[in-house]
């Protein structure tokens, strides 16, 4: 376990240092397309609560790797996790939770209306 939790943590800033996007920005970067992926593997909507859920369920299990990660450090994870993930779950289930809830309430707002498509031309053959 410590080996994943180690490699984990090394991916995060290996991602972080090689693309200089902040943690916070990839926060809301993967949860929208988590979620966006979770619907159409699943084939289901973004009102649907699963994807939703299924991307709150690996935001969790994120939270519990950082916590691994600050444990095995020796730090105390209560000092420097705590704070942080309060920030991260917001972060990361904020954005994904006003979309969810926008298609939920108020699709209309989401989709464009379009126009009925015109009817094909009928025609004869008139010799």
């Amino acid at each position: 376990m410590q080996t994943a939790v180690i490699f984990y943590e090394a991916a995060k800033d290996w991602l972080v240092a090689t693309t200089a996007i902040t943690k916070d920005a990839w926060h809301l970067y993967f949860a929208l397309l988590i979620q966006l992926a979770v619907a159409q593997l699943f084939r289901r909507r973004l009102a649907s609560v699963g994807p939703l859920l299924v991307l709150a369920a690996l935001e969790f299990l994120n939270e519990y790797m950082d916590f691994q990660h600050y444990h095995i450090a020796g730090a105390d994870p209560l000092l420097g996790w705590a704070p942080d993930t309060a920030r991260d779950v917001v972060n990361s289930l904020l954005l994904p939770t006003i979309l969810f809830l926008a298609a939920r309430f108020r699709p209309d707002r989401l989709l464009e209306a379009r126009a009925p498509a015109p009817a094909p031309e009928v025609t004869t053959d008139e010799d």
